[in-house]
């Protein structure tokens, strides 16, 4: 008689199941962890690699200024700077570095000396400049071009050179300028639509020029226009047609003009807040008290 074979069912533990699923969880928290550690520091690295390209080309930026004064100086240049920032440490940074690392050159003056090409050229690394006064600087319309990109140039003194009305094209894309002399330049009036773009201009120096009535029209669109020298222009009563717009004028100088009291008189009425100044009969005309 056979012995009759006893069946074992052996169970399988889940002791390993649970050791596993136990053994997972860290197992996920440590992949997870160094995909987020090395996503951080692919950031880190981006931001550092910006951080040192900006600084590199502040530091280029700031020998190139301070190569290009040095250049203008020797030639009799005069350069001003702007105030430095209140950065912690500024007075440090500017004692180790210079002046250069802290602030912008903002302001050149060649006044009364002659300008070549070359020396205006130098003002191109000044991207900050504000304002150049080139009182009888001898600098004719080649020069005038070179400051065609000078785009934060808000003061232009051309007074005495020999700029023409064909030089004048070169100031039609400075739109921040807020104040131009072009007194005494040999302009004659054509040239005058070049300045008509100049939508900040607030003082116009045209003293001593030979612009006809007619040449007025674009500078009446200037509606931002306060300070207005026509002085010895020899213009007409013609000439305030083209000014009526011209509501914020506060001083307008008609010395040398000819134009009588009676038409001064009509243009005072009509802008009552103007200055007018003319020796029409000796006559100086003011706004209302």
């Amino acid at each position: 008689m056979k012995r009759p074979r006893l069946i074992v069912h052996r169970r399988r533990s889940a002791w390993p199941e649970i050791q596993d699923g136990l053994g997972a969880e860290p197992t996920q928290r440590r992949a997870l962890r160094t995909r987020f550690t090395l996503r951080g520091l692919l950031l880190l690295t981006a931001v550092a690699g910006v951080l040192m390209a900006f600084l590199a080309d502040y530091v280029k930026k700031s020998e190139r200024q301070r190569i290009t004064v040095t250049e203008l100086r020797k030639i009799g240049a005069k350069v001003k700077y702007s105030d430095p920032p209140s950065w912690p440490f500024v007075g440090l940074i500017e004692r180790k570095f210079g002046v250069d690392f802290v602030a912008n050159a903002t302001f050149v003056s060649f006044i009364y000396r002659s300008v070549s090409l070359r020396e205006l050229n130098l003002l191109s690394d000044l991207r900050q400049l504000q304002g150049l006064d080139l009182f009888r600087a001898q600098i004719d319309d080649d020069g005038l071009a070179q400051l065609a990109h000078l785009s934060e140039l808000a003061f232009l003194d051309l007074r005495h050179t020999q700029i023409t009305d064909e030089g004048l094209q070169h100031l039609r894309h400075l739109y921040r300028l807020d104040t131009l002399h072009l007194a005494s330049c040999q302009i004659t009036g054509p040239g005058l639509i070049s300045l008509q773009p100049l939508s900040s201009l607030v003082t116009l120096d045209l003293a001593f020029t030979s612009i006809q009535d007619e040449h007025l029209a674009p500078i009446g669109r200037l509606k931002t226009l306060v300070n207005l020298n026509l002085n010895n222009t020899g213009l007409t009563e013609k000439a305030l047609r083209h000014l009526q717009p011209l509501h914020e004028l506060r001083q307008l100088k008609l010395y040398g003009a000819k134009i009588s009291p009676k038409a001064l008189r009509k243009f005072s009425e009509k802008h009552p807040n103007c200055n007018i100044n003319s020796d029409v009969n000796l006559n100086t005309i003011r706004p209302p008290s």
